[in-house]
């Protein structure tokens, strides 16, 4: 667990560190209404467990990450392999209904957009915070992009309790 929880912690991470992480459990919790179901929680611990600014292959990484600890540890084989589904569900956010878990753990990824303004505007300054060699512009035409894609969605968030508590901000 600590090797993890320092994963969590590397200097390099602005917005994706334990704050994000825990934000994402707090998530959840509110979404299930108590603990979420052992494999979305370690679904949530590994989700960003690799962060090196490079989507796609840092969710990959972290999916194998999970699967080699998780093995190692001795979780049952169909946990395992859920787990690490799971986790890549949030290269790109869209899980296929009716798939109640994949939907929480996306929810729960994105509930940062749903925040409170000073909250929304701490998670912009950590996002930038990640991408120092990209020039303003280059940033910020990356950026737009990645929202315009989230907010593309119809809903955004998945779930009824998500769109409840988020949706309007």
């Amino acid at each position: 667990g600590q090797e993890l929880l320092d994963r969590w912690q590397e200097s390099h991470r602005h917005y994706h560190d334990v704050r994000h992480l825990t934000q994402v459990l707090a998530a959840l919790r509110e979404l299930c209404g108590g603990p979420p179901p052992r494999t979305l929680a370690l679904a949530a611990w590994f989700h960003d467990a690799v962060h090196d600014g490079a989507a796609g292959a840092d969710e990959r990484a972290s999916a194998e990450l999970a699967s080699a600890e998780l093995a190692t540890i001795g979780l049952p084989g169909a946990e395992v392999a859920e787990v690490a589904r799971l986790v890549l569900l949030t290269i790109d956010h869209t899980p296929e209904p009716p798939d109640d878990s994949g939907v929480l753990l996306v929810d729960a990824d994105l509930s940062i957009l749903g925040q409170p303004e000073g909250r929304y505007h701490y998670y912009s300054r950590g996002i930038r915070l990640e991408y120092p060699e990209l020039s303003d512009e280059v940033f910020a035409a990356g950026r737009m992009q990645a929202l315009d894609r989230l907010l593309s969605k119809e809903p955004l968030f998945g779930s009824s309790s998500a769109r409840r508590l988020w949706e309007v901000r």
